[in-house]
């Protein structure tokens, strides 16, 4: 999975590859060929080659599962040419299929596809940007679903580690549900009242109210103070 951090200038394919290091280079590459690979100097013009060959590169999106398709065409379609991860993953409900640029304990790096789109930053090289823009779709618009009913829990994800390695999982939290219309009309009447016997008062200088009137105020609403 690349890096979510921002560069100043925008960073050709080329630049991009260049700051990879060999170990995350040839796993890279080895989605491309099985041919034998060149050493560093060569693999990063040998990458850069292939990936902006406007007919290899349509292919290879094309060969993309539609979820990492998905995530091309938002970062195309971007003014800045990023991939937000957050708001994907609020979108389509769930992130890319992006694989682990990073050796772990002995475990070499093992990319997917859309790293290859994506080598060095969730931001797209410039000049592979700028090939995409040529033939890859806008995205589809976001989608909000309505329901009267309300769901008993609500599935929230966390980011663990475990055994070496970060882990997501799933929890599924019950929803508690509180009415607070009615409670509300209460409480904007009680607090004017308190107003108008002179019961809440502000300091000059801080336009806040005191301890005592903030207390005066809790008093009087009808769920206390949250």
């Amino acid at each position: 999975m690349p890096y979510s951090h921002l560069e100043t200038e925008r960073l050709s394919l080329e630049e991009q590859v260049q700051k990879l290091k060999v170990d995350q280079l040839k796993p890279l590459a080895r989605l491309l060929t099985d041919e034998p690979l060149p050493r560093k100097p060569e693999l990063v013009g040998y990458l850069a080659k292939r990936l902006l060959d406007k007919e290899k590169l349509r292919a290879l999106y094309e060969s993309l599962p539609e979820i990492d398709k998905s995530a091309v065409q938002e970062a195309v379609h971007d003014d800045d040419n990023r991939l937000d991860l957050d708001r994907f993953e609020a979108k389509y409900g769930h992130r890319p299929g992006f694989g682990s640029m990073e050796a772990y304990y002995g475990k070499p790096a093992k990319p997917h596809a859309l790293d290859l789109f994506f080598p060095y930053s969730t931001e797209l090289p410039a000049d592979l940007g700028k090939l995409l823009q040529s033939f890859v779709p806008e995205p589809r618009e976001v989608e909000a679903a309505a329901s009267d009913a309300l769901p008993e829990s609500l599935a929230v994800k966390t980011h663990v580690w475990r055994n070496g390695q970060g882990t997501e999982i799933e929890e599924s939290i019950p929803l508690r549900v509180r009415e607070t219309a009615r409670e509300a009309l209460h409480d904007v009447h009680a607090v004017l009242r308190l107003i108008d016997l002179g019961q809440v008062r502000v300091s000059e200088k801080t336009r806040r109210p005191g301890d005592a009137s903030m207390n005066a105020v809790a008093a009087v609403l009808s769920g206390g103070e949250y």
